[in-house]
């Protein structure tokens, strides 16, 4: 009899659980996936500064962090996310060198207005997209005017997750920590 508990237990259990699957609040990643992801290549991404143009190399081949300025300046919250995700890849500890930061501004950002970031951020890519990946993010965000999205891109190129501005940092790192594990790539 025990021997009939114990092994119809488990089926028993899922049964209830299928039966009620309300009960079940968990979920298994914290951004927005993006359907179809978004295919960019190098070429479409310039170097904004010196540091920019010298490292846009490392853009290949690894994942990618990206930040997004489409205003001329950048905002307390465009700020705020820019820093979190310089603490997102410092806590992945291992796989630090497998993630590399970027962000994305318009020609038309305004360097003197927009906060001091740009000077502190010595690591940090700041790259300007070519028109037609410019509108793909857009569409993506589906804004032009909030700030403080965060993309993931992953090793070969493409954009597949997305997180609204004020977005948890630790969310992000979780949701990393499980591409990174199941990634044979970058």
């Amino acid at each position: 009899m025990i021997m009939v508990m114990v092994a119809g237990l488990p089926f028993f259990l899922a049964w209830v659980l299928m039966q009620n699957p309300q009960w079940i609040t968990s979920r298994s990643n914290y951004g927005t996936l993006v359907v179809p992801p978004v295919t960019t290549k190098r070429e479409q991404f310039q170097g904004a500064d010196l540091f920019s143009k010298q490292n846009i190399g490392e853009l290949k081949g690894h994942w990618i962090l990206i930040n997004l300025v489409f205003d001329a300046d950048c905002s307390k919250t465009c700020q705020q996310a820019i820093h979190s995700s310089k603490q997102i890849r410092l806590m992945m500890n291992k796989d630090l060198v497998r993630l590399r930061r970027m962000v994305v501004v318009t020609d038309r950002y305004n360097r003197a207005k927009g906060g001091d970031w740009w000077q502190r951020d010595n690591r940090l890519l700041k790259v300007i997209a070519d028109e037609s990946i410019t509108a793909k993010l857009k569409r993506i965000i589906e804004s032009d005017k909030q700030q403080g999205q965060l993309l993931v891109m992953d090793p070969l190129g493409n954009i597949m997750l997305f997180y609204n501005a004020g977005f948890d940092p630790y969310g992000v790192k979780k949701d990393l920590k499980k591409l990174l594990r199941a990634s044979q790539i970058g």
